[in-house]
């Protein structure tokens, strides 16, 4: 997905360039990586380097009331559980009026 994307922002790059009047301007923000909000328990227990889980230098660490201790991932009210669960990967790209008006003159954007 980066690769297409990455074609099609040299495209708008490209018709910005030859059909411009140079001031249009883009500005592009496409991550290389996912993001992700925290790391899911098995991860965690699959890339544990220490004895203990809770030493693990990671994770939110949470102390009940009685004293017990857990792992933000592992409580089940937590959102911080089901977020771990996901990966987002989010483009912007952001453009002036006078480009966004040339590529949709050159049918670049619907």
């Amino acid at each position: 997905m980066i690769h297409q994307i990455s074609r099609l922002i040299r495209e708008f790059e490209s018709v910005l360039k030859n059909h411009g009047t140079h001031h249009e301007w883009i500005l592009t923000d496409i991550p290389q990586n996912d993001v992700i909000f925290t790391t899911g328990l098995d991860r965690i227990v699959q890339r544990n380097t220490t004895v203990n889980l809770y030493m693990e230098r990671d994770p939110i660490k949470i102390i009940a009331k009685d004293g017990s201790l857990s792992l933000l991932v592992e409580r089940d009210n937590s959102l911080m559980k089901y977020l771990s669960e996901f990966m987002n990967f989010i483009p912007n790209v952001y453009a002036n009026p006078a480009a966004i008006q040339l590529l949709q003159s050159k049918k670049l954007l619907t």
